[in-house]
């Protein structure tokens, strides 16, 4: 939680402590009022709970800053002000809480990201010729096949390669948003920033070659992603 007014922090963290224990949903919560020590801080946290007005710099411009380090972290804006809205959305926050509506906004961004973690925390076993490896979903970005083998690109540009064939990749992950958009390729939707004709663009910056043979079930299917992660935000 970063915030500079030291009652509302007080207010705000006895209120997420009570709707965690009530949603089954274990925190540490950690609260900082100095920006500088946020962006200098060798800690990393899974949610960030930030207000927009701050002395040192806006809140939005932190998770603009944060977002180059962190791209799997959520960010979610805490302010009394609902013209800051608008402005928040280039940053694109996992939510945006009116300290005026504070009970309800909290309730709901914390039921939203109780159903992210179960699907954070998901397992699935893929076949590594006579291995068996464990991976978590969320943790893959996507998938490529090469002859005999799939490299596994996860989160902090790491890469696993293993012996198996990409139809068996995609039966354990398509269940978890999981889309295959070229015959060698298949992408995690949780990380798609945007969709171009060609390309899927994922956050971070990399790009994906769509095959024309995908190109509208791709393009069908981001559009109904992005709806569906709008409505359920």
């Amino acid at each position: 939680m970063i915030d500079d007014d030291k009652d509302f922090v007080d207010i705000f963290k006895e209120k997420l402590e009570k709707i965690c224990k009530q949603l089954n949903f274990p925190i540490e919560i950690v609260c900082e009022s100095v920006l500088v020590r946020v962006l200098n801080s060798t800690n990393i946290y899974d949610i960030y709970f930030i207000d927009i007005e701050m002395p040192e710099m806006s809140g939005i411009e932190l998770v603009n800053r944060l977002r180059n380090c962190y791209i799997d972290k959520e960010f979610v804006f805490v302010s009394a002000h609902e013209k800051y809205i608008k402005p928040s959305i280039f940053v694109k926050p996992s939510a945006f809480i009116c300290k005026g509506n504070l009970d309800e906004d909290l309730y709901e961004t914390i039921s939203f990201f109780k159903k992210i973690w179960d699907k954070k925390n998901a397992k699935i076993i893929l076949k590594d010729n006579f291995k068996e490896i464990c991976f978590l979903p969320f943790s893959i970005k996507y998938c490529c096949s090469k002859g005999h083998y799939v490299d596994i690109h996860l989160c902090e540009n790491e890469v696993k390669v293993i012996r198996t064939c990409m139809k068996q990749v995609e039966n354990e992950l398509v269940k978890h948003d999981f889309l295959r958009i070229h015959n060698r390729c298949l992408v995690n939707l949780n990380y798609v920033e945007k969709f171009e004709k060609e390309y899927v663009i994922l956050r971070g910056g990399e790009n994906l070659r769509i095959s024309r043979a995908y190109r509208k079930n791709v393009e069908n299917c981001v559009l109904r992603w992005f709806d569906y992660i709008n409505t359920n935000k």
